[in-house]
């Protein structure tokens, strides 16, 4: 009898082959949703405080300010002395309408104690990623919209 030889046979160089396959298919998949969930992190951050700035001009009986840095890429409110960061996974932000932006890139979204509020939309990205924040003007809800 010969002895065995070194190396590896044709099925094993398959199987071998197979699963680096299918191990590069998932890798883009998991750590795209990395990206996806850091976005709506942040989403639902800057959600919340919306709707606390709306719950305080509610309970204040007064108007209450949500101002929105374009390019310090912070927020903070009338209300509270301490501002935000957004996080590092938002690569981009736009508002709609773009004339609520002043020459500083400050937007101020003015919630009213009657509920009204300055209608807007807030566009956050993350690469090709979007998340859509609206401010009902009638009712000053705050909702996402993908």
């Amino acid at each position: 009898m010969r002895a065995a030889e070194a190396g590896f046979t044709l099925i094993e160089m398959l199987v071998v082959v197979s699963i680096l396959g299918l191990s590069l298919m998932v890798v883009p998949a998991i750590t795209g949703g990395i990206g996806g969930s850091r976005l709506r992190a942040a989403s639902d951050s800057m959600i919340a405080v919306l709707r606390e700035t709306r719950a305080e001009a509610l309970r204040r009986d007064g108007p209450a300010d949500f101002v929105l840095s374009m390019s310090g890429e912070s927020y903070a409110t009338s209300w509270r002395a301490s501002k935000q960061q957004l996080p590092g996974a938002v690569t981009k932000v736009e508002i709609v309408p773009p004339a609520l932006a002043d020459a500083k890139g400050l937007v101020l979204i003015r919630f009213q104690p009657d509920g009204r509020a300055t209608p807007a939309q807030i566009m956050l990205f993350s690469g090709d990623r979007r998340v859509v924040i609206g401010v009902d003007w009638l009712t000053g809800r705050v909702r996402q919209d993908d």
